[in-house]
């Protein structure tokens, strides 16, 4: 392999894995800080032993945060590596509609995106996930009726790719083009 065909696959590579991070973990443990509110309403906190909290904060032994409602209808759970999930906590198959907000603070990076993860519960009815900004994000449901009680509906919380991270992909593209064969033009090796 030449040197030049090395550089070129080192940088692709390098391109590649600079693209990978571009879906960082948007919640660190310790730091990241999450006020949520449901209908107007704030939402109970494990934090505070469930009692209404301004915030929750990324702490507990398994990386996540708890947020219930008002009336323990619905649980909202954030895992470290950006999985939101709502999860029927009444077993009762329904999400009546609502409204959640959730914002956060410290978050290492703004969020980019937050995508469908895992519908195959929902049964019924409607929901629509948006970035409200940077760090905040709003889930509003119409009448969901659930395949089972106790079951949940998750997204991926998306982070917004690190300028370092893009620029990296971009040298790594140069460096593949301005490296690429062209015609008339000899390599070592042909005769």
């Amino acid at each position: 392999m030449t040197s030049l065909s090395f550089l070129r696959t080192l940088l692709l590579a390098a391109g590649l894995a600079a693209a990978g991070v571009a879906a960082a973990t948007p919640l660190v443990a310790g730091l990241t800080q999450v006020q949520g509110r449901l209908d107007g309403a704030d939402l109970l906190s494990l934090d505070t032993a469930y009692a209404a909290s301004a915030a929750a904060t990324l702490s507990d032994g398994f990386g996540d945060i708890e947020l219930l409602a008002p009336d323990f209808g619905l649980a909202v759970e954030l895992s470290s590596d950006g999985v939101l999930r709502l999860i029927d906590f009444d077993g009762d198959g329904a999400l009546a509609g609502g409204v959640l907000r959730l914002g956060f603070d410290a978050l290492p990076t703004p969020l980019g995106a937050v995508l469908a993860l895992d519908f195959s519960a929902l049964a019924a009815g409607s929901l629509v996930a948006s970035l409200i900004d940077a760090h905040s994000v709003q889930i509003a449901w119409q009448g969901v009726q659930l395949a089972a009680p106790f079951a949940e509906l998750s997204w991926q919380l998306q982070s917004v790719p690190e300028p370092g991270a893009l620029a990296l992909l971009a040298t790594a593209a140069l460096a593949a083009a301005a490296a690429r064969p062209r015609p008339g033009r000899r390599t070592r090796g042909q005769g």
